[in-house]
């Protein structure tokens, strides 16, 4: 039998935002049991070969600001340059990705330098991470931790002994009866761009992190990394581009935009206005039917529901129980053939740079002119200039 390739490996910033602690994952892009079948997602389990905690927390102090989540994260990238070998992966072909939090920690990567040799590509999903706090919001943020402690600024060493769970619940604390860091507050300044104190995330620390990620400008480090970004229809001038939309559905459409959309198109025109590799802009449109619990309006495409898509985890359509379990469980063949795309997509993005789906029409880097955006569903299509009205309204906030 001949050699089996390398194969590409794709490696997931979990969700949880900054706050809470969600491990990295790292998958080859195989079936476990045929091993030289190419770069696919499959519904089968991936074979895990990393997990690490992203902290919001770390050995830092009031004039030390060294992201140590964010390095966390990078310190996994290392280790899957160095061992993915082993488990027959490719360490010149790697793909980092996430969703929603994760999207915004992979912003964030792909603007980190010490990063930049460990990925060759990136996707950001419902997360644009445009911009992070200023030094000056850490550390009033770290002062509040320590009153809240009862510890004085020249005590800060001590919170290296602080348990892990009482950091976490302080930051719950901190983060009640303020508009955080993840919360659809976002617009052009992306999901993590409210730099309010109390907040935690990664930092402008002018060291490790020198340039918002993608503020003013796309990173000039992954100017040759071709990037997917897009959002979900549903994430949570309107009246005149939906005449016939309920009140629910327009505050819908307008926390989405606001949440994901306008800030994933951001991202996209600063990446296309750098000129190096092309960028790749998407809308989830696929819809659940099920009800929202206690009213009559259904999911939609809400924010998280591509995950199972992605992976391929949705049922099978006659009768096999689905592995996305929950809001997200659906076998209908639609949702089965919505899966079989956007897995095929991302699969053949992590593969080659460039996605592709078989009978799926051919997707062309965005471009500020056109603004080509694929919407993903049973049967996928190329919209140009999506959502027009609504993006020049935002464009004048």
């Amino acid at each position: 039998m001949a050699a089996c390739a390398a194969r590409t490996a794709m490696v997931s910033s979990r969700s949880k935002a900054f706050r809470t602690p969600a491990p990295s994952r790292v998958a080859t892009a195989s079936k476990p049991r045929h091993r030289c079948n190419p770069g696919r997602v499959y519904e089968t389990p991936y074979s895990w070969a990393l997990r690490r905690c992203n902290r919001a927390i770390g050995r830092t102090s009031l004039r030390l600001w060294r992201n140590q989540g964010l390095l966390d994260i990078r310190d996994g990238l290392k280790w899957v340059s160095d061992n993915i070998e082993r488990f027959g992966g490719d360490p010149r072909n790697v793909m980092i990705f996430g969703e929603s939090g994760g999207g915004a920690k992979t912003s964030c990567l792909y603007a980190l330098p010490s990063a930049a040799r460990y990925f060759n590509k990136a996707s950001i999903e419902s997360g644009p991470g445009i911009r992070v706090y200023p030094k000056e919001s850490a550390m009033a943020t770290t002062a509040m931790v320590l009153k809240q402690l009862g510890l004085e600024e020249s005590q800060w060493r001590q919170l290296l002994d602080v348990p892990a769970e009482k950091l976490l619940d302080l930051q719950g604390t901190l983060g009640k009866g303020r508009p955080g860091p993840l919360m659809p507050n976002g617009g052009r300044k992306g999901i993590s761009g409210n730099p309010a104190p109390g907040g935690f995330g990664p930092v402008l620390d002018g060291r490790m992190l020198p340039n918002h990620p993608f503020d003013p400008t796309a990173p000039a480090i992954s100017r040759d990394k071709p990037l997917i970004v897009g959002y979900n229809r549903d994430e949570a001038a309107y009246r005149k581009s939906r005449p016939n939309a309920s009140p629910a559905d327009l505050y819908v459409a307008i926390a989405s935009e606001r949440f994901a959309g306008i800030g994933s198109a951001t991202i996209a025109e600063r990446k296309y206005a750098q000129g190096g590799a092309p960028v790749y802009m998407y809308v989830f449109t696929h819809e659940s039917n099920r009800l929202i619990p206690g009213t009559d309006h259904t999911y939609g495409a809400a924010h998280a529901a591509e995950i199972v898509y992605k992976f391929n985890n949705v049922g099978a359509g006659t009768g096999q129980p689905s592995r996305a379990g929950g809001m997200f469980d659906d076998s209908r063949p639609a949702s089965v053939q919505t899966a079989r795309n956007m897995s095929e997509f991302w699969s053949t993005f992590a593969r080659t740079g460039r996605p592709a789906a078989q009978g799926q029409p051919a997707w062309p880097a965005y471009t500020s002119g056109q603004r080509p955006t694929m919407f993903i569903e049973a049967q996928c299509r190329v919209v140009h200039d999506p959502f027009s009205l609504e993006r020049q309204v935002w464009d004048t906030i």
